[in-house]
């Protein structure tokens, strides 16, 4: 079982063993229900504790990617992990959260938070309402910078600029299937694009290419110029 994500690579081993360890001292306990006998304090102890820890990353990590060899493994180890979930009431969580537990996860998301608002100033434009894709997508980008998702944030803009360059491509019946590279290569030959406005469609292009095929980590301040920078590029083509 690995877990795909870069703040849990290093736990793979360890994780896994707790996860099986609560696993069979759940099942240990289901039996005592029937057996109408109980688990022995150690083990009750025991159980707790793992069910707090394996909890705890799975706040950290909601919605995290679980990979696991086998179908009979996941299956075990998916309904494990959903009766984990089902002890834990939203309101438990909640006051958890609000107490500082979880390592204080909420106060440095909220100080995270304090210090990016300060850098969102409104985005002034003259790109109209009535071209919806844009302001969709170009709001969801900074929702997800906004949020700490950096890489996401790159990934909508990128694909707010390629829907954009092959819609855009009128008369030119072949846009929608030229691949992004010779887009951008194509507005600037056209004039559509300046040198500089083509420069940066093709930085965010290759950060993307990047994220998606190497993993790349975006910095915070890298993602945010990225994504104002697809404002740029989109104004030059509306206008």
């Amino acid at each position: 079982m690995r877990f795909a994500s870069p703040t849990l690579l290093g736990l793979t081993s360890i994780m896994e063993d707790k996860l099986l360890r609560y696993i069979e001292l759940l099942l240990k306990l289901y039996q005592s229900v029937i057996d109408k006998s109980s688990l022995q304090g150690k083990e009750s102890e025991e159980f707790n504790r793992l069910c707090r820890e394996i909890f705890e990353e799975l706040i950290r990590n909601p919605g995290g990617i679980i990979y696991i060899e086998t179908k009979e493994k996941k299956d075990v180890y998916k309904l494990g992990v959903e009766r984990l979930l089902e002890i834990y009431s939203k309101e438990q969580i909640l006051d958890e959260i609000l107490s500082g537990g979880y390592d204080g996860i909420v106060f440095d998301g909220v100080d995270k938070y304090a210090e990016r608002a300060k850098e969102l100033i409104p985005t002034f434009i003259n790109i109209e309402p009535s071209n919806k894709e844009f302001h969709v997508l170009y709001n969801e980008a900074m929702k997800c910078w906004l949020y700490g998702l950096e890489n996401s944030a790159v990934i909508l803009s990128l694909t707010l600029l390629e829907n954009t360059l092959k819609g855009k491509g009128g008369k030119d019946k072949d846009s929608s299937n030229k691949n992004l590279c010779n887009l951008i290569k194509k507005f600037e030959s056209d004039g559509i694009l300046s040198k500089i406005g083509a420069e940066k469609a093709h930085e965010i292009r290759k950060v993307r290419n990047k994220i998606v095929h190497h993993g790349l980590n975006v910095a915070s301040s890298e993602a945010l110029r990225l994504v104002r920078s697809t404002k740029d590029i989109l104004e030059e083509i509306f206008n």
